[in-house]
């Protein structure tokens, strides 16, 4: 996973470029506060306490500033990638450029492999792109759905591979339905997903 998330951060600085170039400081960490921070926030507040309290049974000890910053879980992508993009749009006002030459060549071959998947697989059906515009949401929220199921399979005498197994036979399409037909409908979370 972790190689994977950083695959995602070194392919972001080709993209962040070309989006910073065209929207100014502003806008470019706006709208990554928007679409970074507040899902974070809203998985810190939400998401996490639900997990503890309602489906693990933890009591409300009060609010605690360590609990409540590691309480990003799954989000910590987004709040590294949120601090990553802020000081990249930072580094030109004062004085430093991100995008060197050197900078440049490193992202040519990620730029390459992009254009040659553009090219081959630049096809998306109606279903594949409801799959992709929900896949953050699932990102987001698969945690709370996981715990739930998995607690319902606690009593089931089983290897754990099978319940594994089991679980992301149930999981994956369960995750992707509340994503597209519940969550992202709902005002709030329309609006930053």
């Amino acid at each position: 996973t972790r190689i994977f998330h950083g695959a995602l951060i070194y392919d972001r600085r080709f993209f962040a470029a070309g989006s910073y170039d065209r929207k100014g400081f502003s806008q470019f960490v706006g709208e990554r506060f928007k679409r970074l921070v507040i899902p974070a926030l809203i998985y810190m507040v939400v998401i996490t306490p639900f997990i503890g309290i309602a489906e693990l049974g933890h009591k409300l000890d009060g609010f605690n500033m360590y609990g409540f910053l590691s309480g990003t879980g799954v989000m910590w992508f987004a709040v590294a990638l949120f601090i990553f993009s802020l000081v990249y749009g930072l580094a030109p006002l004062i004085g430093h450029r991100p995008a060197t030459d050197s900078n440049k060549k490193q992202l040519k071959p990620s730029f390459i492999n992009a254009v040659i998947l553009i090219q081959k697989f630049n096809y998306q059906s109606k279903f594949v792109k409801s799959l992709a515009d929900s896949s953050f949401t699932v990102y987001m929220f698969h945690p709370p759905i996981i715990v739930a199921v998995a607690l319902l399979f606690r009593p089931v005498a089983l290897l754990p591979i099978i319940k594994w197994v089991i679980l992301c036979i149930i999981c994956v399409p369960l995750c992707f339905a509340a994503a597209h037909f519940i969550l992202r409908r709902i005002p709030l979370l329309k609006n930053v997903l």
